[in-house]
């Protein structure tokens, strides 16, 4: 037994040794190590803006908006764009469009039998291609043309929004809505997107129009004099806004059916539609 001490202890040194020499250590974990410690300013280096907190994170940075320092009055300074025109000036151009666009809608509904199944359960009274043709300026005609008279509106709110982050927009997403009787969309965002939009085909008197949501956090602390704001659906008008706006649509009420197209925009660079801005 006495033998076996000085065993022991060696065997426990090892095991000791053999933890803290290979015990695993994540990369990305050695990496803010090193980026922290070159940010670290010397006796003659001014400290970097933002700097390393105490757990080997980068504190963020932010550079801040000077453009109203010299300004006076009521100043806007989180605003909510939302942008509102008509696609064309041409009344018959438009017209035109939005006939073609019905009649391919008309022959999605009668063939797309996922998207039919899933609108009985997730919009009833109506049809959506959202969920099994979310794509529809890839291969339906009009919608082709719809996107190229998309781009000078797309551009413009981009340029009003100071949005311009990168060098290519792209339609990532594009879909079919037909709101019957009573159909209704709930309060939602467009995730992964960077501006989202809809364009109305077919708005019958008294049909729904498109709800925003006051987006300002703790409203509740100061009365608020609106919690929503609803712009009227009109046929022939394109209207944008920002893919984290909540919104929704009420249920329709309308003489008749209610069809617009729904799309979004993203910084992407794979996708075939792109709109350059420059």
């Amino acid at each position: 037994m006495v033998r076996c001490v000085p065993f022991l202890g060696l065997l426990a040194f090892w095991v000791f040794l053999r933890g803290f020499c290979f015990s695993p250590v994540s990369l990305p974990s050695v990496q803010r190590y090193l980026t922290c410690r070159a940010a670290q300013p010397d006796e003659t280096t001014a400290a970097p803006p933002g700097g390393c907190l105490p757990n080997g994170e980068l504190r963020e940075t932010y550079e801040p908006d000077t453009s109203l320092d010299a300004r006076e009055g009521r100043l806007e300074i989180f605003p909510s764009p939302i942008y509102r025109r008509k696609i064309k000036p041409s009344n018959e151009d438009v017209h035109a469009l939005n006939d073609e666009i019905t009649t391919n809608f008309r022959r999605l509904m009668a063939r797309d039998d996922k998207g039919i199944e899933y609108s009985q359960t997730h919009y009833a009274g109506g049809y959506t291609s959202y969920f099994s043709l979310p794509a529809l300026q890839r291969w339906v005609p009009p919608i082709k043309t719809l996107e190229q008279w998309l781009q000078p509106h797309i551009r413009e709110f981009i340029q009003q929004a100071g949005l311009q982050d990168g060098p290519e927009l792209f339609m990532t997403d594009c879909w079919a809505n037909v709101m019957g009787d009573g159909t209704e969309h709930v309060f939602h965002q467009h995730k992964k997107s960077t501006i989202s939009g809809t364009y109305y085909v077919q708005t019958p008197r008294g049909c729904s129009g498109l709800l925003f949501e006051d987006p300002r956090l703790d409203r509740t602390v100061a009365k608020q004099s609106r919690r929503v704001v609803e712009f009227p659906a009109i046929a022939g008008f394109v209207i944008l806004f920002e893919s984290w706006q909540r919104h929704k649509v009420p249920p329709n009420c309308g003489e008749g059916e209610r069809i617009s197209v729904s799309f979004n925009y993203h910084w992407r660079y794979e996708e075939p539609t792109k709109i350059p801005l420059e």
